[in-house]
């Protein structure tokens, strides 16, 4: 059987060649943002980070 993805894509190829880079475009665009979305958790997780230890070291000159 063919896979209903892959016949679509099949047609997309002979009638226009345009549709089908509008296609890969918009799939690149995802992908982006995808990586976008994953640098921006690592960066919250580091501010988080930076947080926690800014905090430990008031609270150590507060003891001393």
């Amino acid at each position: 059987m063919i896979n209903q993805k892959t016949q679509k894509f099949n047609i997309i190829v002979r009638n226009d060649k345009n549709y089908l880079w509008e296609e890969v475009k918009e799939y690149k665009i995802h992908n982006e943002n995808l990586q976008k979305i994953k640098i921006n958790k690592k960066q919250k997780e580091v501010k988080k980070l930076y947080k926690i230890k800014k905090r430990s070291k008031q609270k150590h000159r507060k003891k001393g």
